[in-house]
């Protein structure tokens, strides 16, 4: 969504809004505060350096919250979220429970991005956003390691995309190797595949492949 527009201006109002919404104990209430974070980081139109507490109390709610649903709608707000400055957002408490958080969650077994395992992607991406504001577990290094890592495979227009090149840039040298490889994998021209009947077994795969993207 184009920012400075009256439109862009009542979403980032509303996400000031939001912002207060998250402290609430009850997880209807801050649970929908994350889902609402997630489309206004999508959408680009709120940036947690308005709300300085916003990311360590996401951070917080996708480690502890009971509520599985709760717990993912925060991850996604962190994938989400425009990367800012680490100083400008509030110190993440970094005990053995967060590092447990971000080794597990970066642990899991890499698969290329599909419907069955669009949540894990999530995860991870939320993992290293929360590294990166952390800065711990993962040095800037490793994390830019990661993040391209994860971008292997996944079309550009699909998940965590901004995100991504906002964490590289804001690693500076240590991910500006990474940032580059990227680019220039999104610039390249999609190969063409020949076309195959659906009837086939290949054509079925090919369909598959191609509604997944």
């Amino acid at each position: 969504m184009p920012t400075g527009t009256p439109l862009a201006g009542l979403l980032g109002t509303l996400g000031d809004v939001l912002a207060t919404l998250l402290p609430d104990p009850n997880p209807h209430v801050h649970g929908s505060a994350c889902w609402a974070f997630a489309w206004l980081g999508a959408n680009g139109v709120w940036a947690p350096d308005r709300a300085p507490d916003t990311i360590r109390r996401l951070v917080e709610i996708a480690r502890q919250s009971k509520i599985h649903d709760v717990a993912r709608y925060a991850s996604w707000a962190l994938s989400e979220l425009p990367i800012v400055d680490r100083d400008a957002v509030s110190a993440i408490p970094t005990g053995s429970d967060f590092v447990g958080f971000v080794n597990d969650r970066l642990g899991r077994p890499y698969r290329r991005i599909g419907v069955r395992n669009y949540w894990s992607h999530v995860a991870t991406l939320a993992a290293l956003v929360a590294a990166y504001y952390a800065r711990t577990p993962l040095s800037d290094e490793e994390i830019a390691a990661y993040a391209e890592r994860y971008a292997d495979g996944v079309p550009i227009r699909r998940l965590g995309r901004p995100v991504r090149f906002q964490l590289l840039e804001h690693l500076g040298p240590a991910g500006a190797g990474a940032l580059q490889r990227l680019k220039d994998a999104a610039n390249k021209p999609p190969v063409k595949l020949p076309k195959l009947r659906i009837g086939t077994r290949l054509g079925r795969r090919a369909h598959k492949r191609k509604q997944q993207e």
